[in-house]
This record gives structure tokens, sequence and C-alpha cells, in this order.
């Protein structure tokens, strides 16, 4: 878990906290409605009514599953899954 940790990085976009995690392999997104996609990726709507989940493997080939305590958005570029923290929970697969 601490290695997860160290990838997680985290940058302030106005007054919302949000942070990123990269990853080799998007493996699966779902329950989460695409909203917009253009050059720097695509955003997602996450509702929980919907259990939402997004699954990928970090870069030592280990599957994380990335799951929702509230409705947010995401947004997934080639290499990066920028989140809300306080809206998500991150678990090994």
């Amino acid at each position: 878990m601490h290695f997860l940790l160290s990838l997680v990085k985290t940058f302030h976009m106005s007054d919302t906290e949000v942070q990123f995690v990269e990853y080799t392999e998007l493996v699966d997104i779902q329950g989460c409605e695409e909203l917009k996609i253009d050059n720097a990726g695509a955003q997602y709507v996450v509702n929980t009514i919907n259990q939402p989940k997004v699954i990928y493997n970090d870069e030592d080939g280990k599957r994380n599953v990335m799951k929702f305590k509230r409705n947010c958005t995401i947004t997934v570029t080639n290499r990066r899954i920028f989140y809300t923290p306080d809206a998500t929970e991150i678990q090994f697969a």
C-alpha cells in the first residue's frame, strides 16, 4: 500500500483538491457515464447509484480498483486518472 500512496500526486485546481494515479493499463471503467472527450482525455460522471469503479494496472503490474463514496467526475488521460480524493477509495484487487 505504501508504494501505491507514493504514486498518488496532489495538486489544487481552484478550491478543489485533485489527485491522480498513474497506470500502465486501463482495464475497465464500469458504471461511469462518459461526459466529454478531447485532446486532454476523457471526462466521466460518477454516480454512486450505478456502483461505479475503475480497474487499472499500476507500474508494477498490480491490479487496483478505484471505487467511489460519492458522486463526482474523473478525468482519464493516456497514463493518469485524475480524481477528488474525498470521493474516492483505491484498493488492490
